[in-house]
């Protein structure tokens, strides 16, 4: 059996190492951070140790929260925990990010192991029945999405808070919550393509602008019915515009700002949960990947739960692409993250991209970055670490000033430090039919660009995980 204490250690640790540099990683693993039981902290003791304990883990249901300032990033704290008699709250008693003894010692004034714990665990989910029709945990079924927090990434604020109380004790000139700039390294994307559709003029495509043509007619909408007919005719006329050449677009715009990206091809029986463009095409594409990106799996329709399918979908992409697929993503984000995992160990799959929520700009496991999932065997070096869906092109365009939209999120995490990601399909970047999106995945790099975001691969992202050391200077 895996110790989860010691599993939840190590990924904070490890998201540590992704995240900042080599003094703040060496920092983050100073013998003065002290993961303890609370009835075994010496609460009298004549230390500056920062202690976090272990078996802090309120009830998600009593829900209070509050904001603290760390440096220029605003936190958002949740699960106030009891204050040792004779300590103080830092900076305050009534918004606190700590308690302080009178010698300096500290531990968090929230619950930040047991929110860490059940995040990274999936507790909400092993705890529901409430499941949609595809098998996927809705957002609408999250207590955070009730309580407007999905936009916060407890984990990186917890990690953050972490580093800046350890300075704050071992280095001179450091006051406690003044932020962690100088340990930061600059943040990484993965950038990613799902092809489930590559040509305009499948059936469903044209069958899905009929629908929308007639339903426009019944309306007495002439314009719209028009418009839906001429993409028809567009794609009847030339099947590629707007998806396959979309691909090739956002390629090119990836070399604009030095990104690199991963496109996930989807294979298999075609239909509403099934690839909609055959192999070949996407073979085709495939070759024509620039030599920095990469290639992996769009699971189909329910195969992250079938290890003997899924490989076989994944022979049949060997069979057109022959370097070895390492990273994927279920289609649809069919995705059971309690039990699947241990599957696509068995597939060869080193990183996941399928955890994630599809209708809002979220942290799906309340982290912005990877981490290895918790599974019944424990792997050291880790085989299989996972990487969260928290941007994709049904709503990252949205900029309405709320708390969930890209530009906050990123700027944020700009002052925390964690890996983001980013998907856009063909067909939902400069496509017409979708005015929406037009400019947006250029805007969205160029932002990333400016904020000083590095682009990763996930073969890139497992071997940063999985090395020794932090990010450099």
């Amino acid at each position: 059996m895996v110790d989860s204490t010691q599993w939840l250690i190590k990924n904070l640790k490890n998201f540590a190492k992704v995240s900042f540099n080599n003094k703040g990683h060496e920092l983050f693993n100073s013998d003065s951070v002290r993961f303890i039981s609370f009835q075994d902290i010496p609460f009298n003791a004549k230390n500056k140790n920062i202690y976090i304990p272990i078996d802090h883990q309120e009830n998600s249901d009593d829900f209070d929260s509050w904001q603290v300032l760390l440096g220029e990033a605003e936190l958002q704290l949740i699960h106030r925990t009891p204050k040792p008699l004779g300590w103080l709250g830092v900076p305050n008693d009534i918004n606190p990010a700590w308690w302080r003894s009178p010698f300096g010692s500290m531990i968090p004034a929230w619950d930040l192991w047991g929110v860490c714990f059940r995040l990274l665990t999936f507790k909400e989910e092993r705890e529901t029945a409430d499941f949609d029709r595809h098998g996927r945990f809705p957002i609408e079924s999250s207590w955070r999405n009730a309580n407007n927090v999905t936009h916060v990434p407890f984990v990186n604020n917890a990690v953050a808070m972490i580093l800046d109380a350890v300075a704050s004790v071992e280095t001179k000139n450091h006051e406690l919550l003044s932020g962690i700039s100088k340990y930061v390294a600059p943040p990484l994307v993965v950038l990613s393509h799902d092809w489930d559709n590559l040509i305009g003029n499948n059936f469903w495509t044209q069958l899905a602008r009929i629908k929308r043509a007639a339903d426009a007619i019944l309306r007495g909408n002439i314009a719209t019915a028009f418009t839906n007919i001429k993409f028809l005719i567009k794609n009847f006329i030339d099947p590629y515009k707007y998806y396959f050449d979309d691909q090739l677009d956002m390629w090119r715009i990836e070399k604009k700002y030095g990104f690199n990206s991963v496109s996930y091809i989807l294979n298999g029986k075609g239909g509403r949960f099934g690839a909609r463009t055959r192999l070949d095409i996407a073979a085709r594409l495939a070759s024509e990947v620039p030599a920095k990106s990469e290639i992996g799996v769009h699971y189909n329709y329910g195969l992250s739960s079938n290890p003997e399918k899924l490989n076989e979908q994944i022979k049949e992409i060997n069979r057109h692409y022959t370097k070895k697929i390492l990273s994927g993503r279920a289609h649809y984000l069919r995705f059971n993250p309690i039990k699947d995992f241990e599957g696509l160990i068995s597939c060869g799959i080193q990183i996941d991209e399928s955890v994630g929520w599809i209708n809002k700009n979220s942290y799906r496991a309340g982290i912005a970055g990877p981490f290895v999932p918790l599974t019944k065997d424990s792997h050291d070096p880790p085989k299989i670490i996972t990487l969260p869906m928290i941007f994709n092109d049904g709503q990252v365009y949205i900029e309405d000033g709320t708390y969930n939209t890209f530009s906050k999120m990123v700027n944020h995490i700009v002052q925390v430090g964690g890996c983001i990601s980013l998907l856009v399909h063909p067909g939902g970047h400069n496509n017409p039919e979708w005015p929406e999106m037009i400019g947006v995945y250029e805007s969205s790099l160029r932002t990333l660009s400016s904020l000083g975001f590095k682009s990763v691969t996930p073969s890139e992202l497992f071997e940063l995980f999985n090395s020794n050391t932090g990010r450099g200077v």
